[in-house]
C-alpha cells in the first residue's frame, strides 16, 4: 500500500504543470456533466484528477474559475470541428456538415457536450462565466453562417444564432437520453428543421 502511495506521488511530481492542469480539467468535466455546478465539489475533482486539494487551488482559485475552463475548452473543442467542417461545399452543404460535427462531438465527447448544457444558477460568478462561453459560441455561429443571413437585421440574425444554437443543444440533451436514434437520423432532422431558418430567403 506504501510502495504504490509513494509510487503516486511520484507520478504527480513527474507531472508538468501544463499536463496537471490538464487532468484537472479533464476530471472537472466529468464531474460537472454528471452532478451539475451545484453537486460538484472540489474535493472530488482532485481526487479524480490525482491531485491534493492545495494543487487543485494553485490552478484554479475557485469553482467557477475552474468550471470556466472546463466550459471554455468543451466550447473551443466543439467550434473548431466546426470551423473544419464550414470548408467543403456550398452554403448548404456546409450548414448541414456544422451540425454534423456537433452531432458527432456530441457522440464521441458525452461529458463534454453535458458540460456545455450546465447552467449555474446557484453562483452568479460561474454563471456569468456560462453566459460568457455561451454568447462567444453564438456569436461564432453567426459570423460562420452570415452569408446566409444577408440582407437580415442584426436582432433577426443575433435571433437566429439563438435559436439554432439553443435547438440543437435541446436535441443533443434528448438525444444523450435516447441513445439509439442513429446519429445520421439525428442530423437529417436537425438540418430540416433548421434550414428553413437560416436558409436562403427567396
Amino acid at each position: 500500500m506504501l510502495d504504490r502511495e509513494l509510487a503516486d506521488a511520484a507520478h504527480r511530481r513527474r507531472l508538468a504543470p501544463e499536463e496537471r492542469r490538464k487532468k484537472i480539467v479533464e476530471a472537472a468535466e466529468r464531474v460537472f456533466a454528471e452532478r451539475g455546478f451545484t453537486g460538484t465539489s472540489m474535493d472530488e475533482v482532485a481526487r479524480l484528477a490525482g491531485v491534493t486539494k492545495p494543487v487543485l487551488y494553485d490552478h484554479f482559485e475557485s469553482k467557477a474559475a475552474l468550471f470556466f475552463a472546463a466550459a471554455e475548452g468543451a466550447r473551443d473543442e466543439l467550434l473548431a470541428r466546426g470551423k473544419a467542417a464550414a470548408l467543403a461545399g456550398d452554403l448548404e452543404a456546409r450548414f448541414r456538415a456544422g451540425i454534423e460535427a456537433f452531432f458527432l462531438f456530441v457522440e464521441e465527447r458525452p461529458t463534454g457536450a453535458r458540460l456545455l448544457f450546465v447552467v449555474p444558477k446557484s453562483d452568479p460568478v460561474a454563471a456569468e462565466a456560462a453566459a460568457i462561453v455561451q454568447r462567444q459560441a453564438r456569436e461564432t455561429i453567426a459570423a460562420r453562417f452570415s452569408p446566409l443571413l444577408r440582407g437580415r437585421k442584426p436582432w433577426q440574425k443575433d435571433l437566429a444564432a439563438l435559436h439554432f444554437q439553443k435547438g440543437l443543444h435541446a436535441l443533443a440533451e434528448w438525444w444523450l437520453d435516447n441513445p439509439t436514434i442513429p446519429r445520421r437520423d439525428l442530423v437529417d432532422a436537425a438540418f430540416s428543421l433548421s434550414w428553413h431558418g437560416f436558409g436562403p430567403r427567396e
